[in-house]
């Protein structure tokens, strides 16, 4: 069932984008958050100006999806990763979350694996298709994070799920 709220929500991305001639597939909502699904999502992390305006005039969250038809293999992605970001990152940990098309990445230095102006980022997303999401790792080893952050990922399409849920309640018409 489409919801009326949404339904205007999206008119507006779709005619936003067509104007800005930025091809895209589909737009979801994920809870209070709108998700824009995309073959060729770098076009939104060169000019962040798109993803900023959207989110200012809908006062949302955008978040930016790659189509899983673009999405290089786990196997392959892994490799071109540790190619990419510089050692001096000190990687603790890269997850697949293949529900959201994101790469997490878990380094005691964050701000290494963005780069200088999002370099870093942008390079993995040009050869993998995956959009990363960088989270700094712990200092010392925190078995209760550690827990958190792996149910987070084992659960990630229940988690998606979940929000499509919310999204309903969110935009569904007021209960008099």
């Amino acid at each position: 069932m489409e919801l009326e709220k949404f339904t205007k929500i999206k008119e507006e991305i779709a005619e936003y984008l067509s104007s800005k001639k930025i091809d895209f597939s589909k737009i979801e909502p994920e809870g209070p958050e709108i998700g824009i699904y995309t073959n060729n999502p770098i076009i939104f992390f060169e000019d962040k100006t798109i993803v900023s305006n959207l989110a200012e005039k809908l006062r949302k969250r955008i978040n930016i999806r790659s189509e899983k038809t673009i999405l290089l293999d786990v196997a392959e992605a892994l490799k071109i990763l540790k190619e990419i970001v510089p050692e001096e990152a000190d990687v603790k940990n890269i997850f697949f979350d293949t529900s959201f098309s994101e790469v997490v990445i878990e380094a005691i230095k964050p701000g290494v694996v963005i780069g200088k102006m999002g370099s870093v980022s942008k390079e993995i997303i040009k050869q993998t298709g995956w959009i990363p999401r960088i989270i700094r790792a712990p200092t010392e080893n925190s078995e209760v994070l550690k827990k958190i952050r792996s149910i987070l990922f084992k659960n990630s399409s229940d988690r998606k799920n979940f929000l499509k849920d919310v999204a309903k309640t969110i935009y569904s018409p007021p209960i008099n």
